[in-house]
This record gives structure tokens, sequence and C-alpha cells, in this order.
């Protein structure tokens, strides 16, 4: 899974903040990590089942609900890459981002936009990282 991770930071390094990269490089070692002790090796098995545990196993560290859906973020535009780069039919984690929302975490764009609200970001910003 390592290398499928690397090729996707590759490719974000191309359009996002260091801070971005920063954190997802943080986040997807740790699903990386994950997926090795699972056994999991190419992004085709990844299953919804699969990412749900990653959730539960996060939540069993005792993060932050605002530090798993930083989690759940990340692993969701690596999904998203790999059905763009054709690697994957299918974006698995839409299963990761209901479940999230309906443990009460916000995903990356609500927060982003609560950002813009109060004047921390821009909007630009925002939809450069999130789309």
């Amino acid at each position: 899974m390592k290398r499928w991770i690397a090729r996707f930071l590759a490719r974000l390094r191309e359009s996002a903040s260091p801070h971005t990269l920063r954190a997802y490089t943080a986040n997807l070692g740790t699903f990386a990590a994950f997926c090795e002790a699972e056994g999991v090796r190419h992004p085709k098995e990844l299953t919804h089942r699969f990412l749900r545990g990653f959730v539960v196993e996060l939540n069993g560290r005792g993060l932050a609900k605002s530090s798993v859906a930083r989690y759940v973020a990340a692993v969701r535009a690596f999904t998203r890459h790999l059905v763009r780069e054709q690697v994957i039919d299918r974006v698995s984690s839409s299963v990761l981002k209901r479940g999230a929302i309906q443990r009460g975490m916000r995903t990356l764009r609500m927060d982003g936009m609560e950002k813009v609200k109060l004047g921390m970001t821009t909007l630009e910003e925002v939809l450069r990282v999130v789309v």
C-alpha cells in the first residue's frame, strides 16, 4: 500500500499546501501501517468493512473526533485518487464518511467552510484542498 500512497502524495505535492501535505503524509502513514498489519497489500483489497475497521481502530485510540475526521479526509482523498488513476473502480470510503458524520465528526469541507466564516482562511484555499 505504501507505494500507492507515495504516488498519491507525489501528486498532492503539486497542488497542496505544505500543512496539508504534512498532515496527509502522517495520516496516510498510519493508514499504511494499519493496512500492513491487516495484510492488505493492494488497493483492490480495500473493502467497506476494512475501512470501517480503520475508523473503529482510530476511535479505540481515544482520538478526538476532529482528528479522526482528518484521517477520514486523507483516506477519502487517497481513494478518490485511486479511482481517477483507475486502480480501483469505486470510492469505497463513502461509507467511511457517512459513518464519521453519523458519529458527529465534520468533513474537511465542513471544517473549511466554518474557518472561512471565521475569517481564518479563504474559500479558494478550501476549494483547492477539498476538490
